[in-house]
């Protein structure tokens, strides 16, 4: 019966998966009510969205013939796509030009001219062209696409499209490259969408074949495979409904649900065929097995799910849907591993032959206790000789947001990246917007003038190479109007008097100045810059805006998308901290309600920070920062590892009453607790270490760390444990004389 109702909920589960979201857009990992989220929604929603597809190419001979028809013919072919609103590119931009007495609009680089130096000149003249569509060597150039419809799917396959026009014969001799926030979020999205199939598929693969192998019994090993199947399908089938959304940090969930459940599994597994294998009824070995481990399991996923609920405290979107989701998978592994996996073993048959690793058959757990008793000292010193040095190497981590990073250096997305990082100053600018009191009041050749006064200040900022405004523009256009160069009114005045066209410089105008010219925009562009660094530009603009605000009467605010992105700094740090306090206060409350007494509960929760120290102390010293990946580690370190504690320590305290000479107790502890412990710890390295083959940094560190925490905390048990117990004077002198002799 069991088998059939989890058969036909598992079924139903199934409809909602194919309705899973891949996303990594900026929305989708902070609150829309955060007041930074808040200043670059109102940016955009003034100056447009700078959700755009850049084509960047490099080419010597730039401004030859060939290349100018080239850019030409590949501006018309983009700009005659149903979802391109307009393109801007060296042949696709119009500006005012004298004819006789009257401004006519006409292109900046005007067909049959072959003056190739005269081309150059003109177009390296106007400021507003350099980092947007030319590069200041004038080698290099971009082509931006503003698009109709930006929201997905639209905008992914307009980015489609534009890759198989590309690949016409006609442009195919060249090396072009798109950027911009539309290509990184689709190679985003279809990275994340292969990974979390890839990772699945090799977890999968690789923990059957360990079980096959360590049984030598397809069945026996299945049946854990089918319940954590079952498990990831209840929990991602939820994560659809509610309108959750996979980007790279929640697509590992999968993976962890599947070890999480795994690793109950294993311990079930192992007392049932030791049970079975000593003449027990498989009825009766599957209901001791249940009894008698139904406790410790029903501790080791209440700690486990409370190091994941920590993460449910994050403001960062898919850091809190992470937690959400492991925690409730966790819930629903432990119900179906004393629901769904009992009900499997009943059809499973005698194990003929199945060898079940006993430490009982020889002489290593006694030859193990002698030398942990022996040697506890040395392990105790040797311990915190360790923990100094993770301290030091704590104190040396770092905070890494620069997204571009997170990505392997082979990956096409980072190279794009970094050539337009190399050719321009960057893609994503900080973005300073400022406000008058009133509309029209930067329309005027005053009020621009006091603009032009911040901006002039902008020059004394090293960090800052080139910013791009309506100044600027105006600036520029005042020169091919032969007016002067001061009279921004009159320009206005121009460029306002043209009707729409695709194109026309008075687009250009829009993206700096809103329409009723309230509100103005100084792009600055930088190279990427940490949160320190970015704290301390952000002091020198406020060194020179707030004195001027209240001379000249506007008040301003900085945002833009790297603005946005940097503030994941602060998050990151918190939730390093924030998550690693609350899973130990969590875990060390189960662990105190289980055994009832504060030094178990110690001693359980000791084993499990020294690993957690002990890795991110090595992550310090090999120059590993602590990102969106990695911040996940010791939060899901101590959840998965407490799990191997407390069965060990709750075996301990069964043998307690059994037997009072402590080395017949460590025995027998090893001798039961020492292959599902060790299997366990195997079985979660493997799992995680198939995440090296991530193309995404964080996960690829994420899986290195985990695996190694998990080693450290398996040490920790099997060596820490007993010579904490054998020295804290918390058993009578007279036994502890036994131990020693």
């Amino acid at each position: 019966m069991v088998i059939v109702i989890v058969g036909l909920i598992s079924l139903l589960a199934l409809c909602p998966l194919r309705y899973l979201e891949f996303s990594n857009a900026l929305e989708d990992w902070f609150p829309a009510s955060k007041e930074y989220l808040e200043k670059y929604n109102d940016f955009l929603d003034h100056f447009g969205s700078d959700a755009r597809i850049i084509i960047i190419y490099r080419d010597d001979d730039l401004f030859s013939r060939e290349g100018i028809e080239t850019n030409r013919d590949l501006t018309s072919r983009l700009h005659a796509h149903p979802n391109v609103s307009d393109v801007m590119s060296l042949t696709g931009i119009n500006m005012p030009r004298m004819v006789g007495t009257i401004p006519v609009l006409m292109p900046l680089l005007i067909p049959g001219d072959e003056n190739n130096d005269q081309w150059k000149e003109l177009i390296l003249r106007q400021q507003i062209c350099i980092d947007n569509i030319i590069s200041k060597d004038g080698k290099a150039t971009g082509i931006t696409l503003i698009l109709k419809e930006t929201e997905v799917p639209a905008s992914y396959e307009t980015l489609e499209d534009v890759r198989e026009v590309l690949k016409l014969d006609e442009f195919r001799f060249k090396d072009y490259y798109l950027v911009g926030s539309i290509p990184f979020t689709y190679a985003m999205n279809q990275l994340v969408r292969k990974e979390t199939l890839k990772f699945f598929v090799l977890c999968f693969m690789i923990l059957c074949a360990l079980l096959i192998i360590r049984f030598r019994n397809v069945w026996l090993a299945l049946f854990p495979v089918i319940t954590a199947l079952v498990t990831v399908i209840w929990s991602m089938s939820l994560f659809s409904v509610v309108g959750s959304r996979i980007n790279m940090v929640t697509g590992i969930v999968p993976v962890i649900l599947f070890i999480v459940c795994l690793a109950t599994s294993v311990h079930i597994l192992v007392r049932f065929v030791r049970k079975i294998s000593s003449n027990s009824d498989k009825m009766e070995a599957i209901r001791v097995t249940s009894w008698e481990l139904f406790r410790p399991c029903l501790f080791s996923n209440l700690t486990t799910m409370a190091a994941f609920g920590a993460f449910v405290f994050i403001d960062l979107i898919p850091i809190r849907t992470f937690g959400i989701f492991t925690m409730t998978g966790t819930a629903i592994s432990f119900i179906l591993n004393f629901s769904l996996l009992p009900a499997l073993l009943i059809f499973s048959k005698r194990p003929s032959g199945t060898r079940v690793f006993s430490m009982d058959s020889n002489s290593f757990p006694r030859q193990l206790t002698a030398w942990v008793l022996k040697y506890r000292r040395y392990i105790l010193v040797t311990s915190l000789v360790i923990f100094s040095l993770a301290v030091i190497g704590i104190s040396r981590l770092s905070v890494e947001t620069d997204q571009l990073t997170y990505l392997k250096k082979t990956h096409p997305e980072r190279k794009a990246n970094e050539l337009a990082r190399e050719w321009f100053d960057g893609i994503f600018p900080v973005e300073l917007v400022i406000t008058g009191e009133t509309a029209g009041r930067w329309q005027t050749k005053e009020m621009i003038a006091r603009l032009e006064r911040i901006e002039n200040e902008l020059t004394g900022i090293r960090e800052i190479e080139v910013w791009h405004s309506a100044v600027i523009l105006l600036r520029g256009i005042a020169g091919l109007l032969k007016l002067p160069a001061d009279d921004y009114n009159g320009v206005y005045h121009v460029l306002t008097s043209f009707p729409d066209t695709a194109g026309g410089s008075q687009n250009f105008l829009r993206m700096y100045l809103t329409p009723a010219a309230e509100k103005a925009r100084i792009s600055i562009r930088t190279k990427w810059m940490t949160n320190k660094e970015f704290e301390r530009l952000a002091e020198k603009l406020d060194s020179i805006l707030i004195p001027m605000a209240g001379q000249l009467n506007f008040s301003y605010t900085i945002t833009g998308v790297m603005p946005v992105y940097l503030n994941i700094y602060d998050r990151l740090r918190v939730s390093q901290s924030l998550s690693i306090l609350i899973s130990f206060v969590l875990i060390f409350i189960m662990i105190l309600i289980l055994f009832r007494k504060l030094l178990y509960a110690a001693t359980g929760i000791l084993p499990n920070i020294l690993p957690i120290l002990t890795t991110l102390g090595i992550m310090g010293w090999s120059g590993v920062e602590i990102d969106v990946g990695t911040v996940l580690i010791a939060a899901i370190s101590l959840g998965i590892a407490i799990d191997d504690t407390i069965h060990f320590l709750n075996e301990y305290q069964l043998c307690s009453g059994k037997n009072k000479e402590y080395t017949a107790r460590f025995v027998r502890v090893y001798s039961k607790m020492g292959e599902p412990i060790i299997l366990t710890s195997v079985l979660v390295c493997l799992g995680f270490i198939v995440m090296v083959f991530s193309s995404y940094l964080p996960i690829v560190y994420f899986g290195i760390f985990v695996s190694l925490n998990i080693v450290f905390a398996l040490m920790y048990d099997l060596l820490l444990i007993p010579a904490i117990i054998s020295t804290t004077g918390v058993f009578n002198r007279s036994d502890r004389k036994k131990l020693e002799t």
